[in-house]
């Protein structure tokens, strides 16, 4: 996603006695218009194809889906790269993730599924550390809603 992985400023959040004080997490609540399973199954198999909407060169992810599990992206003309790897997963219902982005920074990714009041699905998803200013977290937490968004059409193709 555009906006996750791009450079963002380290905010000046240093407590009275010098130590870093741990950034708080960015935090998006969307409902889907697919079901939980389609929108869980489109969120791993998919990741590359709504994550990484746009990147030159044409990219892709590889999940491995247990605990564990390596993030592999394969872009054209490139080697592939480690990309993230699955630290938690429920299948369905919950899968918890890292992804590097600028370099070697990391970010922590939980996307929690659950059934809708219409019978779709709702997301929420956790994006921790956060560093950044405010407006940062606004454009991430748009990014996310476009990402989740481009997820939704993916999932309902299927």
């Amino acid at each position: 996603m555009d906006a996750a992985d791009a450079d963002r400023p380290t905010a000046d959040d240093a407590t009275t006695d010098g130590e870093r004080a741990a950034p708080p997490h960015s935090h998006d609540h969307l409902e889907l218009h697919v079901s939980r399973s389609r929108a869980f199954d489109a969120y791993l198999r998919d990741l590359g194809s709504w994550w990484l909407h746009g990147r030159a060169p044409r990219s892709d992810l590889h999940v491995e889906q247990h605990a564990g599990g390596s993030i592999v992206e394969h872009a054209s003309g490139v080697d592939e790269r480690p990309w993230g790897e699955v630290h938690e997963i429920e299948p369905g219902r919950r899968v918890r993730h890292s992804y590097r982005y600028a370099g070697e920074r990391s970010a922590v990714v939980t996307a929690e599924f659950h059934d809708g009041d219409h019978g779709g699905a709702t997301i929420d998803l956790h994006h921790e550390p956060w560093e950044g200013s405010d407006e940062d977290r606004a454009a991430l937490q748009g990014a996310w809603t476009d990402a989740l968004r481009r997820l939704e059409a993916i999932a309902s193709a299927v």
